[in-house]
């Protein structure tokens, strides 16, 4: 990549100086490199993984993840089998973080990216960021900065940054990708399903997986998928040339994926699926069948019902987290907390509780995600917002809460330490199992 394209987001590249990393490198084909000092600077750090074969007059994709605590080799190791496979170049950062206003993000990413300038032999062309909540939604910045370059995003449990920084004009024009993967009980699964109709509506090439999970990671095996699908979009994109046997073998075992969802009832499931097959082997005429077998699935009663349950209760979850979210601006304003009894039955816990035992499974885990919201916000976003402000009393109720949903986890008692005053080592004493 010229220069000149990364000047929106890396400001003042330094002459070329060649990284510790450069010296390792050949040696390291195969391996995680577990850390490696930025050349530009050593307060930054990032777990390095050079595909077998490397070679350095080769250049290959290169993937940049961004963990949102910083756990560079948890997520590394995550899409390190389908990178050694697709000899894709990996580097995950130590140093990236969300829901932090001092995040070094920004840096951590110009550094990542000097680095591969200087050391690493990186298709620059296909550049690939990869984030889970706060940072696949930062993950969008980056890549419009970076328009032209970026040939896709992986983004897990988060979709855009700020809905109204990103109108339909501007992601139309987007030129990369997006493979989205959100866990069933997620809090933002719903809106990670908002955003993959958005991005269809828009043109943008897209899928979206859906795994049996919380606000977490994806398992291996789909950010696995994510990686294949990058390289089948890199062929219908002109930028890999097509292996005709390897994209036969891909469609025929998306296929079987599908049929098996169909063969075990989960019919609007396997609905998408085919959908998907249509849309991502269309170039080459291979999705004709599954076009066919999801119109079909698509006029079942079954199916539609299904998604008419689905939308009804996407519905009802939005109007919840309206009237959840003036709760909070309510209790914010109060000048004493309210007792977590009256905030239980504000926030209708048990009604909640009880929706998350129900048999439809559909509004089950719409149940369970609601659970899942509150509490996060009532464990985490406020009573650290008023910790931030010197009001412990209103961080305590809202633990309080926190504690009835989720009774005695490990990180409420940890925000409740911290919430009464103590330093790291009480927070340590306070919680030791």
């Amino acid at each position: 990549m010229a220069a000149a394209a990364l000047r929106g987001l890396i400001c003042g590249l330094l002459a070329f100086a060649a990284p510790a990393a450069a010296q390792e490198a050949p040696g390291a084909a195969g391996r995680v490199v577990e850390r490696v000092r930025a050349a530009t600077d050593t307060s930054l750090s990032y777990a390095l993984f050079l595909p077998p074969g490397y070679r350095p007059t080769e250049p290959r994709p290169l993937l940049i993840v961004m963990d949102p605590r910083g756990r560079a080799q948890l997520a590394l190791e995550l899409f390190r089998p389908a990178a050694a496979q697709y000899r894709w170049i990996v580097m995950s950062s130590y140093n990236t973080a969300s829901d932090r206003q001092d995040a070094p993000n920004v840096e951590a990413v110009n550094a990542m990216l000097t680095d591969a300038q200087q050391s690493v032999p990186a298709d620059m062309k296909r550049l690939y960021f990869a984030g889970f909540s706060g940072t696949a939604r930062q993950s969008w910045d980056f890549a419009r900065q970076l328009q032209g370059s970026v040939a896709g995003i992986i983004g897990v449990g988060g979709g855009l940054p700020q809905l109204q920084a990103w109108t339909d004009s501007m992601l139309g024009a987007t030129s990369f990708g997006f493979f989205g993967l959100a866990g069933t009980r997620d809090f933002n699964h719903d809106e990670m399903r908002f955003l993959d109709a958005r991005l269809e509506r828009l043109g943008v090439r897209r899928r979206l997986e859906v795994f049996d999970g919380e606000h977490q990671w994806a398992p291996e095996h789909l950010v696995g998928q994510a990686i294949e699908w990058f390289e089948l979009d890199a062929m219908r994109q002109g930028g890999l040339a097509a292996d005709t046997g390897w994209i036969r073998r891909q469609r025929d075992a998306r296929v079987a994926r599908a049929d098996s969802l169909t063969a075990s009832g989960r019919l609007a499931e396997a609905q998408r699926a085919y959908m998907a097959i249509a849309a991502d082997f269309q170039p080459w005429r291979l999705g004709d069948s599954a076009r066919a077998r999801a119109a079909a699935l698509g006029r079942s009663r079954e199916v539609r019902k299904a998604f008419d349950r689905e939308a009804q209760l996407i519905e009802t979850a939005a109007e919840y987290l309206l009237g959840m979210r003036r709760l909070f601006v309510r209790i914010r304003l109060a000048k004493t907390p309210e007792p977590a009894v009256e905030l239980q039955k504000s926030f209708s816990i048990d009604s909640l509780k009880r929706a998350a035992q129900a048999p439809d499974s559909l509004a089950r885990t719409s149940a369970v995600r609601l659970l899942e919201t509150v509490y996060t916000y009532a464990a985490g976003y406020e009573p650290d917002a008023y910790m931030a402000a010197g009001r412990r009393a209103h961080a305590l109720a809202m633990l309080d809460l926190a504690e009835l949903i989720k009774p005695a986890t490990s990180f409420v008692c940890v925000q409740r330490a911290r919430a009464t005053g103590a330093d790291s080592a009480g927070v340590a004493a306070a919680c030791r199992r």
